[in-house]
């Protein structure tokens, strides 16, 4: 006994198109309350500290490079690097 083998077609969903940013999830973080007995962690609990050197450590060139890495900025270039790298990493993981 052969079994008919049946066809079955599936359609795709269409591709979503842009998400646009209503500013609703900036609204929920600001106020946002823990659960009880819940802490939010923290970058350093959810990144490798050396995976967010390195980060941190590129953005700062590129912020160097930007301006023809002319001297006397490099802290100002890594601390805005390391702001930069903090707010992106919170923005996807927190």
């Amino acid at each position: 006994m052969a079994a008919n083998p049946k066809s079955v077609e599936f359609a795709l969903a269409p591709e979503p198109g842009p998400v646009k940013s209503t500013g609703l999830a900036k609204t929920l973080e600001a106020n946002a309350v823990p659960l009880p007995g819940r802490r939010r962690a923290s970058i350093t609990e959810l990144v490798p500290a050396s995976l967010r050197h390195d980060m941190i450590a590129l953005a700062a060139y590129d912020r160097a490079a930007e301006r023809d890495f002319a001297p006397g900025h490099e802290l100002e270039d890594w601390l805005e690097a390391e702001r930069d790298v903090d707010a992106t990493l919170r923005s996807r993981y927190l």
